[in-house]
């Protein structure tokens, strides 16, 4: 039986969309901002005007999306999205996509692009031509993929909590869409160009105009651009592409993701659900155990270190928390991405993943020796004391 997706209408329609963002949010991605709750559904604010897409598999809600607009209320993490910098649309043709979630059996089923191509539509018929999600970073090629740009720094969710990335789609910029090979073009082109956001964007964010995914970027790219860290053949500074050639390590790099962090931003936290490995292109990061009343610095990464393997081989929550010591980039491969790797290129996926067990046997005789060390001076003043 086919998917379907469709505005939920009914009180009990937008009632299975609540709850299974309950189901995904809580009960499988454990949340940190989200308790558990006895009424087990997920429902905001924003929800009361906005329009609530729900995606079913005959009977069951698999999927679901929020879509928002500014002409009925205030967004979502409105004061980080800058705003008053898309003038020409603002207020009444700017909109916000959340809430974009399916079952995780479902995930690989196209289920999440029949609910943003339904959210594209919607867009049209409102008259909307700005449109800005806020996504998490191991998503972070799932919605560049879709026509999301990055046009403003990360920011934090929460005092204290995850970074995250505002993005924007200027809807009706089809050149764009084209470059990026995205799935709405199709869609885009039954509505119309709209050149004037193309030249916007450039003037009013040229900072972030030539930005392209990684996925798009030549080898010669490659070669100009800030990766001195991963770069070099024998790959001294990052472990995890030892025995690579440049050009493999370029064609690689492309299944990467590059993120920015201001200093003191947390990458994630302790008990997180495990979503992506990174690696370090500059800048550091602090590792930090959260104890009953103490946190501790446990450990820090400097460009060529690699974090967040554990979790991203044992689909364990995170054991540790990890945040910017100051501004920083990171790289980070997604799982869905690895698993990618390894169906289209074996060898290549196998030699990665011999890297990375040789990095952590490294890392596992450095820390025992080191607890041997400390051992051996705690007996040694021990033995030193008066009888």
């Amino acid at each position: 039986m086919p998917i379907v997706v469709s505005l939920a209408e009914t009180q009990e329609e937008r009632e299975a969309a609540y709850r299974l963002r309950y189901e995904v949010y809580v009960e499988e991605l454990h949340r940190a901002e989200l308790p558990p709750t006895d009424e087990r559904r997920i429902e905001e604010p924003w929800d009361a005007g906005a329009a609530i897409f729900v995606a079913r598999d005959g009977d069951r809600t698999v999927g679901t999306a929020r879509y928002t607009r500014r002409a009925k209320g205030e967004l979502e993490h409105e004061e980080h999205l800058l705003l008053p910098r898309f003038s020409p649309w603002h207020p009444n043709q700017i909109s916000m996509l959340s809430k974009l979630l399916v079952l995780k059996q479902y995930r690989r089923s196209g289920v999440l692009a029949h609910l943003a191509a339904a959210a594209f539509r919607h867009a049209y018929q409102c008259g909307d031509l700005v449109n800005f999600i806020v996504c998490r970073p191991h998503l972070l090629r799932l919605y560049q993929s879709i026509g999301y740009r990055i046009y403003s720094c990360n920011f934090q969710l929460s005092p204290g909590g995850v970074s995250v990335v505002p993005m924007v789609m200027l809807i009706g910029n089809n050149s764009y869409l084209e470059e990026i090979r995205s799935p709405l073009l199709a869609y885009s082109k039954k509505y119309g160009e709209h050149p004037e956001m193309q030249a916007f964007f450039s003037r009013e964010f040229p900072e972030y105009a030539a930005l392209r995914p990684l996925w798009l970027m030549s080898e010669e790219a490659f070669n100009i651009a800030d990766f001195d860290a991963v770069r070099t053949e024998d790959a001294s500074a990052a472990p995890i592409f030892r025995g690579l050639e440049s050009s493999v390590i370029a064609s690689l790099l492309r299944r990467f993701d590059v993120l920015s962090y201001e200093s003191l931003h947390w990458v994630f936290r302790q008990g997180d659900h495990s979503d992506g490995m990174f690696v370090v292109l500059s800048g550091s990061f602090d590792a930090v155990r959260h104890g009953a009343h103490v946190d501790h610095v446990v450990g820090s990464f400097v460009p060529g270190d690699v974090f967040g393997e554990m979790g991203f081989l044992s689909d364990r929550a995170r054991s540790a928390s990890v945040r910017a010591a100051g501004p920083s980039k990171l790289l980070v491969l997604s799982a869905s991405e690895y698993q990618k790797l390894a169906k289209q290129e074996p060898a290549l996926a196998l030699t990665l993943m011999s890297n990375l067990f040789q990095m952590m046997a490294e890392r596992f005789h450095q820390a025992t020796d080191t607890r041997s060390h400390l051992l051996a001076e705690l007996e040694a003043l021990r033995s030193s004391r008066p009888a």
